[in-house]
C-alpha cells in the first residue's frame, strides 16, 4: 500500500471515528510504513509525543513532537524537547537498532498507537 492510499484510508478511519462508538481497548498497533503516513498526515502544529522503547524494555525515550508545515511527505516535525527539526521522520524511528516498540499519543492523553519494529 502506498503512502497516498494509507492518507485515503487515514481520512475513512477519521470519519469513522466520529460516528462510531468508542472501543475498550485504546491502543492500535500500525507498521512503520502506516505510521510515518499517519504522522505525515497531521494538522498542522499537532502535538505528539513519542516513546521509544528498547527490546529489553528497560531504556525509553520520550519526544514531544510537533507537525510543521503542509501535511504531506517529507514534513518537517519540530522536537520540542531538543528544539530541533526532523525532516525524514522514517529514518529517525528506524535509526536505533535497539529500539523494538514506539508509542504514539496525542499530547496529554492515553490513546495510542503503538508500533512493532
Amino acid at each position: 500500500m502506498n503512502r497516498d492510499q494509507i492518507r485515503i484510508n487515514v481520512g475513512f478511519a477519521r470519519a469513522f471515528a466520529m460516528v462510531a462508538p468508542p472501543i475498550e481497548d485504546t491502543t492500535m498497533q500500525v507498521d512503520v510504513d502506516t505510521f510515518v503516513a499517519v504522522l505525515e498526515s497531521l494538522p498542522s502544529y499537532a502535538e505528539i509525543t513519542l516513546e521509544f522503547i528498547t527490546n529489553d524494555g528497560e531504556a525509553r525515550r520520550t519526544f514531544h513532537l510537533m507537525a510543521r508545515d503542509i501535511p504531506g511527505p517529507g514534513r518537517r516535525f519540530t522536537n520540542l524537547t531538543h528544539g530541533t527539526e526532523w525532516f525524514e521522520l522514517e529514518k529517525f524511528i528506524t535509526m536505533d537498532n535497539r529500539v523494538q516498540f514506539i508509542t504514539a499519543a496525542r499530547r496529554g492523553e492515553e490513546r495510542m498507537l503503538l508500533v512493532s519494529l
